[in-house]
């Protein structure tokens, strides 16, 4: 008798047992308590040694993996300085550093190789004295086209930025 099977098979009337009707609650539910470990193309090891990583895609492994953040603002190096002779600024590390000079006399400030910093690397220089500070690039690279550049009237600052060829004052 195909009568006994003419039934409106919702979820009203017919009961779940072991398949599971979908619901938003159960998906909220599910989804609190995964992991990005839970997702098969994440890979990392949770803890304090990756405070502050970013998870980000790896092409060549087709993988999201967590790494040390980069990018947006910055917490530069800060250099104070009271220089008597010629000053060599031979650091490069990170993404900007910051110079506050304050020399006792007229000095040239000699920058790193461009090509040393790399692209996208900045230097924010002030001066905090009434004596002249002359920024000299490495060798034959410019800022803005020019051999040198000078910071001649106190608290004057200049930020430089190398294309990993010459410097530009942004």
């Amino acid at each position: 008798n195909l009568s006994s099977f003419n039934q409106d098979l919702t979820t009203d009337n017919v009961s779940e047992a072991t398949n599971l009707y979908h619901t938003n609650a159960r998906v909220d539910a599910r989804i609190a308590l995964a992991t990005a470990n839970d997702l098969s193309d994440v890979s990392y090891t949770a803890g304090a040694p990756i405070d502050g990583y970013v998870l980000t895609y790896v092409n060549a492994n087709s993988r999201w993996e967590a790494v040390v953040a980069s990018g947006g603002g910055s917490n530069p190096a800060v250099t104070s300085a009271s220089p008597g002779a010629n000053y060599t600024i031979s650091t490069y590390t990170g993404i900007e550093e910051v110079y506050l000079l304050t020399p006792s006399t007229d000095i040239s400030v000699f920058l790193p190789a461009a090509a040393t910093c790399g692209s996208g690397y900045k230097y924010n220089i002030k001066n905090l004295s009434a004596n002249t500070i002359t920024l000299d690039p490495d060798s034959t690279e410019s800022i803005d086209g020019s051999s040198t550049f000078d910071l001649s009237v106190q608290y004057e600052s200049v930020t430089l930025v190398t294309d990993g060829t010459n410097w530009f004052i942004v």
